[in-house]
Parts: structure tokens; sequence; C-alpha cells
């Protein structure tokens, strides 16, 4: 009887994984264009290095006064 239930689960089981290969694959689809996409990640980039060159100079500034 256990492997009439195993063998039961397992075909089960592999009937499952071939439908879960043919499934549609999920990705989220870009939005806009490749150029608008580009100069979004450039002001990021930008915001990152405009933010790092404040604290360093406010940083360098402290080590002065000391």
């Amino acid at each position: 009887m256990k492997k009439h239930t195993r063998f039961l689960v397992a075909l089960i089981s592999g009937l499952g994984a071939t439908a879960s290969i043919f499934a549609t694959p999920t990705f989220q689809r870009p939005v806009g264009t490749d150029l608008s996409r580009m100069r979004g990640d450039v002001e990021r980039v930008g915001a990152t290095m405009r933010s790092v060159m404040k604290r360093e100079h406010e940083r360098q500034a402290t080590k002065d006064r000391a």
C-alpha cells in the first residue's frame, strides 16, 4: 500500500512539474523609452554623487576645524 501511495504522489508531482515548465513567465515590462530610463539612471547616480560629495565636504570641514 505504501508503494502505491508513494508512486501516486510522485506521479502527481511529476505532472505538476511539467505544467510549471510551460507556464508563462512573469516579469515587469520596462516603462518608458530607453533614453528616458538612461536619463533616470544618470539622475540617480548624480544625486548619489552630490550627497557623497556634500558629506565628505562636511567631514573635511569638521576635520579642519579640529
